[in-house]
């Protein structure tokens, strides 16, 4: 992996397999990290004995503790960014919300299991106290924005313990937050594909752990008649199977360039 991440996880990494390549005089083929998330559907699972099938074009939706965003992937290599997050994560908005609920971390299976109590107490019926995010964005713009929300959340606590809203659960609290941010994730999936007009999907990253979430992706796409494909979990979040295959991607095809270095940048130019 020589991008996106942490620059020192990356070069202890690179230069090990710099050393590698030099030894045993094979080649070194530099992956990008975000890449071979949506190429993990490939990977067979043992359990399952059904690995995904890529066919191009397809729109590729990325959620995780760092990014979330939205690529349009015509071939191999051939990625275009369409959709971005304007400021923080999904996966980081969901870890920062628990900590501001008193939930442990990493917040996102905390926030799932709350979310799912209170739908199985049906106690979802009250009204969202938190707003639509990006209520006004255009449908050919497909951008992601959680600050607010996580903005918006710290008020409504504040309101409670003032008297001045009344009283949700944290369980209430954590199903109507998730609803704001998976309602955005859906809309922009949505959007997009009648956008592009591309009907094969592919999710991938850490927050796809939650099914609370994947349940609402496969509506939003069985609306508009598309079909998605999301890897086995252990696929989802970081791994070292997805890195490993895409490389036997590049090698199959003979895609192999020079890299002389590491970075944290998550463009694909």
């Amino acid at each position: 992996t020589v991008k996106p991440g942490l620059v020192g996880s990356l070069l202890v990494g690179f230069n090990t397999a710099l050393a590698l390549s030099r030894i045993y005089q094979v080649p070194i083929i530099p992956i990008h990290h975000l890449e071979a998330h949506l190429y993990a559907i490939q990977i067979e699972d043992k359990l399952t004995q059904k690995p995904g099938q890529v066919t191009y074009p397809f729109l590729g939706l990325l959620l995780s503790g760092g990014n979330s965003a939205l690529y349009k992937i015509t071939a191999l290599g051939e990625v275009q960014i369409i959709g971005d997050t304007l400021d923080d994560a999904c996966g980081e908005a969901l870890d920062k919300a628990a900590a501001r609920l008193g939930l442990p971390y990493p917040g996102g299976p905390y926030i799932e299991k709350a979310a799912k109590a209170a739908k199985a107490a049906d106690q979802q019926s009250k009204k969202n106290p938190l707003p639509k995010i990006l209520k006004n964005q255009k449908n050919d713009e497909f951008h992601f924005s959680f600050s607010g929300l996580k903005t918006s959340l710290m008020y409504v606590l504040q309101k409670i313990e003032k008297g001045q809203l009344e009283n949700y659960s944290v369980e209430q609290l954590c199903y109507f937050y998730q609803e704001r941010a998976f309602e955005l994730i859906s809309r922009n999936l949505k959007n997009a594909i009648l956008h592009h007009g591309i009907q094969s999907v592919i999710a991938a990253g850490g927050v796809l752990a939650n099914s609370m979430l994947t349940e609402h992706l496969k509506t939003a796409v069985k609306e508009v008649g598309a079909e998605i494909q999301i890897p086995p979990l252990k696929f989802c979040t970081d791994n070292a199977a997805m890195i490993a295959s895409m490389g036997y991607f590049y090698f199959r095809e003979n895609r192999i360039k020079s890299i002389q270095k590491v970075t944290s940048d998550n463009g694909f130019s």
